[in-house]
């Protein structure tokens, strides 16, 4: 079964509710305002150009919580070393 470029995002009570990129969008600049006190746009520069090291970091679990949510975004969430 084909998406449309959708994506489950969770249940709403009722069924799984879908997320298209553009919402996947809005998720990830709320949450990277939320957390990190910057755009979605500017986290996923950062994220991309490789600027915060391991997810995984215990000590950057904001990171983590931002990073979690680019699939929704249609990215990738690919670690990107540096160096």
């Amino acid at each position: 079964m084909r998406n449309s470029g959708r994506t489950r995002a969770g249940r709403n009570g009722r069924g799984w509710v879908w997320v298209n990129r553009k919402q996947g969008l809005k998720m990830v600049d709320s949450a990277a305002r939320f957390y990190l006190k910057m755009s979605g746009k500017e986290f996923i520069r950062r994220w991309q150009a490789g600027e915060f090291g391991n997810p995984d970091d215990p000590y950057r679990p904001d990171v983590t919580a931002v990073a979690t949510l680019l699939p929704f975004a249609g990215l990738e969430f690919k670690i990107v070393k540096r160096g």
